[in-house]
């Protein structure tokens, strides 16, 4: 080997080290910018989190505060769709007192169902009683509706 083939191999592997140093001072800049990233988005996802958080607490008391709705008028109770089923399935309009010997409901209880079915607009008075004719009452639109809509359902 020559005196120029040692200091052409020196030079190689001077400069292959020099490319080399440059690349690692590179890739540690780069790391370091990624760490300081990671760091970033750990620090908002933390934030995030804890918004989520008090989010979901906030919705669930705000749920807490909606009452809860449904269909079913207040009062109702399974004696009250009784006596509706009955007026959906009759085609005539019926008396307290016709609905009483049919469902075998005591009187006051019928009419208070009435009342309450009249107030929801479910079913109206159709005649006015007098001497010994009673008052009639039959199912509205909204009434027969209802009825449909609200069946119960066979269980399983």
């Amino acid at each position: 080997m020559s005196l120029f083939d040692n200091i052409d191999k020196l030079i190689n592997e001077r400069g292959s080290a020099q490319i080399l140093r440059e690349c690692l001072l590179l890739a540690d800049d780069k790391y370091a910018a990624l760490e300081t990233r990671n760091f970033d988005l750990q620090s908002e996802n933390q934030t995030l989190r804890k918004e989520v958080e008090h989010l979901r607490q906030e919705n669930m008391q705000l749920r807490k505060a909606i009452p809860v709705q449904n269909d079913r008028p207040s009062g109702f109770d399974e004696d009250t769709h009784r006596v509706l089923s009955l007026f959906f399935g009759l085609s005539d309009d019926v008396s307290v007192d016709q609905v009483t010997r049919l469902i075998r409901i005591d009187r006051s209880m019928v009419e208070y169902y009435f009342d309450l079915l009249r107030e929801a607009g479910l079913i109206i008075q159709t005649q006015i009683g007098g001497g010994s004719s009673p008052c009639m009452y039959g199912i509205t639109a909204k009434g027969r509706k209802y009825a449909v809509e609200n069946r119960p359902t066979a269980g399983c």
